[in-house]
């Protein structure tokens, strides 16, 4: 023990040195205030429905700490942590999801840890002075980043502040002789306990002390005999009593959730072994020299001993084996307890390595054990130096922690932070990767920038070439099932997103990534969610309705399934089934801009208008600076007759996000309700700059023009054209068509790209009449007579008479494009089919020529090429045979 300057500190000077340690923890830790919801957060938070309500506590108490997560996650993880989620609660209930005020309990809970480790420190070492360096030490180590800036690691600070209570009141009754039993450090346990399972680790602490501090009786030994032993930790095991039975009672099982594993190593018994090692070895390397902080820091399957990591682990364990041992045999017990502090601190992770997940030495599993360095480091300076000197260390090593902790805590600021900064760090572990690619299509989402899902496809595609490297036995590499659940799952998503504006839509790459994914992982909805969104977008809505039913089977859960099917039956004009799910995803979800959007549009198409409107209301408070739930105020304003206040709704959104098209487009229609022509023009068309795909902006836009400009058929056709492509298969669609027809269109062109946005959208009879009418204008139309061809060729059961004009008009195309690839092809193609491979084998020849002029990727034009060879290869043979 170190002498003590004063041995009854003021009341003053208490609350100084607790001011200090409060108000330096605070000064370090204050850019964490600003945090969003990171990692894990986004399902602690964002998706726990139990911590919204303090009505829950009662089923927080009698269930398992992820149990709000689908079934099969929840059956993996054996964590009760019902205190935690209770302080969650109460974060909630002040500040609803606000990441800040989570994140001010998280720095508060530190600190309270922080001021416990300095009464515990100082009950240990016998000074106060002592006691408060360790302390202020403890708070400011940078190894406690992740567990202070990071909400969902809260636990950390909760347990250990309950664990410094009890091993300061065990220390306590130490010190009155241990008479009696320490009833008070067993119940300062048990709320430990119900924080976190690492809380047992405080019982293997208070043996650490016991044996640093001196007894008066030394005849049983360091911790003296077997009966004094056992009224010491009699407290303690009656609190473990008591936290097992509560874990029976929420698992249901008298294994009370100890047999669940989090993370299946598949390596064995030796490398767990080994593994073991890495932990105690890291945990005594990051505690002496806390550089390299790294939440991802990988396992390796297989690795050689001479590994730099492993073997600086093994050298560290080494060293603290070492030391143990030596003081040991000097009898030197003082120092000898502070250092088994460490293995004490670790030990519940050391003992159930596979249950703690896929990252074993995270920087949060150390928080308890950094006391020992922190104690360590105080007894020295103050033991060992002279007293400035050791003061002048201790202020020098506080300020390095200091900066050090401060500069860490910008990584979690965002998830983008948290991310790129870990694929640094760890460049050869798929998690990381595939972890950034899930954050930036998420930004993509959000912001609509293509480079944000370029690079999110770039990082799925690492991810996935470090699994194919780890199947292919690189040992180097662990990946998970869930590793490669993630990874395809997001690259299937980055399809459908680019698919949107791919100009052929092609979801079918995304289905079918997302049908292998339902196949290797049946019991997860993830797949059936992505099947579901991609059958929605190529228009088949029986398939995607079944294929989110089936994810909400698996996972009623899931706030994705529940959003997605509220889009199908959106799209079914289902509105109020629409809104039952929206509600569901916002239930499981809180906050979330896209769920209450989309129930708010479902509420008013609904006929709920006042629900609407109060949903808008929420969506607005939580989201002010988001568009949306102003556009969607402004509608409703309007359809209520109160234009004026609509306008300010849509002049609010349109400022707060300029790219915002549907503000716009809402804008421009309340314009032309009030008159204002010329602003509502203007609207209309920025909606339309926007929205290239928008069928109710370019017909509002057509028809102003139609209505209000000298020119109006020039100024409105291109836009109706616009429209038409696009157009709906309902009422509004059928009054664009019937007012196109009774327009006189003097061009050709025009009536051949309203031909042709009928035949993509398959209305063969429709787009036969428009080309008509071009031909009317224009007989030798080319485009127009290859459309009509091509239409007539892809009938079912086409007849001899049909076939021949087909050709006729296939023929009368190559006349007047000479240049066509297509057209050459198409012509030659039919000609062979019905007989006249002379003929066909000198327009396929001739579209071969042309095929180099074509703007195609290499690999299409070699398909291409290879195809045409073969059909002229037998077609010149067929030439041949009949003497052509």
């Amino acid at each position: 023990m170190i002498q003590p300057d004063e041995r009854t500190p003021s009341v003053s000077g208490h609350l100084w040195r607790g001011a200090l340690i409060a108000l330096a923890t605070l000064a370090v830790y204050w850019p964490a205030l600003s945090g969003e919801l990171v990692y894990d957060d986004n399902y602690i938070i964002g998706q726990n429905p139990l911590i919204r309500s303090v009505a829950n506590l009662p089923e927080i108490f009698a269930s398992s700490y992820w149990d709000f997560l689908d079934p099969q996650t929840a059956s993996r993880v054996g964590y009760y942590r019902p205190l935690s989620t209770t302080v969650l609660t109460l974060g909630h209930a002040w500040g609803g999801g606000d990441p800040w005020h989570f994140h001010f309990l998280s720095i508060i809970f530190h600190i309270l840890a922080s001021l416990a480790a300095w009464r515990f420190a100082a009950r240990l070492i016998g000074c106060d002075s002592g006691g408060f360096w360790a302390g202020l030490l403890f708070a400011l180590h940078p190894i406690h980043v992740e567990s202070v800036a990071w909400i969902s690691a809260l636990n950390d600070p909760l347990f250990a502040f309950f664990g410094f209570l009890s091993l300061t009141a065990f220390l306590r009754w130490r010190d009155g002789g241990s008479r009696g039993v320490p009833w008070q450090a067993g119940l300062a346990l048990l709320p430990a306990l119900f924080c976190k399972e690492a809380a047992i680790s405080v019982v293997a602490v208070a043996l650490a002390a016991d044996v640093a501090r001196p007894r008066r009786d030394e005849s049983g030994g360091p911790l003296g005999g077997l009966a004094p032993l056992a009224r010491a930790y009699a407290p303690f095991l009656a609190a473990g009593l008591v936290w097992y039975g509560a874990r029976v009672a929420a698992f249901g099982d008298p294994l009370a959730g100890f047999d669940r594993t989090t993370t299946n190593f598949n390596v064995s018994p030796s490398r767990l072994l080994l593994l073991r090692g890495e932990l105690l070895g890291g945990a005594a390397g990051l505690l002496t020299w806390p550089a390299e902080l790294n939440l991802f820091r990988p396992f390796r399957p297989a690795v050689a001993l001479s590994h730099p990591a492993i073997l600086s682990a093994l050298l560290w364990s080494a060293a603290l084996i070492a030391s143990i041992i030596l003081l040991a045999l000097r009898r030197r017990r003082f120092w000898l307890g502070l250092v088994l502090i460490v293995p004490a601190g670790v030990l519940p992770v050391l003992l159930r390595v596979t249950s703690v997940g896929t990252f074993p030495l995270s920087d949060r599993f150390l928080y308890l054990s950094a006391v020992s360095v922190c104690l360590l480091a105080a007894a020295f300076a103050l033991k060992r130096l002279p007293r400035p000197a050791g003061l002048l260390v201790l202020g020098v090593l506080a300020g390095a922690y200091g900066v050090r902790t401060r500069l860490a805590t910008r990584a979690w600021l965002n998830e983008e932070n948290l991310f790129r900064a870990a694929v640094e760090q760890n460049p050869r572990n798929p998690n990381v990767h595939w972890g950034l690619g899930r954050v930036l299509l998420g930004n993509y989402r959000a912001t609509g920038e293509w480079e944000a899902l370029s690079e999110s496809r770039a990082s799925f595609n690492a991810s996935m070439d470090l699994l194919e490297a780890a199947v292919a036995d690189d040992l180097a590499i662990f990946a998970t099932r869930d590793d490669h659940l993630q990874t395809n799952l997001g690259l299937a998503w980055t399809y459908v997103f680019e698919a949107q504006f791919d100009p052929y839509h092609d979801f079918e790459t995304a289905r079918v990534i997302f049908e292998r994914v339902t196949q290797h992982y049946p019991k997860s909805e993830r797949g059936f969610v992505g099947l579901g969104v991609a059958s929605m977008f190529q228009g088949d809505l029986e398939a995607a309705g079944k294929h989110l039913r089936k994810a909400i089977t698996l996972n009623e859960r899931s706030p994705e399934a529940h959003h997605n099917m509220a889009r199908v039956l959106m799209r079914l004009e289902d509105y109020g089934a629409a809104a039952k799910h929206f509600r569901s995803a916002v239930g499981y979800r809180e906050g979330n801009l896209g769920d209450l959007v989309g129930l708010a549009q479902a509420l008013d198409l609904d006929g709920r208008p006042g629900e609407a409107h109060d949903v808008a209301r929420e969506a607005h408070g939580r989201h002010p600076a988001a568009g949306d739930p102003m556009v969607l105020l402004g509608k409703l304003a309007a359809s209520d007759g109160r234009f004026g206040e609509a306008l300010g709704w849509l002049d609010r959104a349109v400022a707060a996000e300029p790219q915002n098209g549907a503000a716009h487009l809402d804008r421009g229609k309340v314009l032309m309700v009030i008159g204002r022509f010329a602003d509502a023009t203007e609207a209309l068309q920025q909606a339309c700059g926007i929205m290239p795909d928008s069928f109710e902006a370019h017909y509002k836009l057509g028809a102003l023009l139609l209505e209000r400009t000298t020119n109006a058929r020039a100024a409105a056709m291109p836009v109706l054209l616009v429209a038409y492509r696009t157009r709906p298969d309902d009422l509004r669609g059928r009054e664009l068509r019937k007012l196109l027809l009774s327009m006189e269109i003097t061009s050709a062109g025009y009536l051949f790209a309203l031909a042709e946005a009928d035949a993509n959208a398959n209305r063969s009879p429709e787009a036969l009449e428009w080309a008509e009418r071009a031909l009317a204008l224009d007989a030798e139309h080319g485009p127009t007579h290859f459309l009509i061809g091509m239409l007539l060729k892809a009938q079912n059961d086409i007849q001899p008479e049909d076939a021949r004009v087909a050709l006729d008009h296939l023929r009368r195309s190559v006349a007047t494009m000479s240049d066509s690839y297509v057209a050459h092809l198409e012509y030659g193609k039919l000609l062979g089919q019905l007989g006249s491979p002379t003929e066909a084998l000198g327009m396929l020849e001739r579209a071969l020529e042309l095929l180099a002029n074509e703007r195609l990727a290499d690999e299409e034009r070699a398909f291409q090429e290879n195809g045409l060879r073969e059909a002229i290869k037998q077609l010149g043979e067929l030439s041949e045979a009949s003497g052509g």
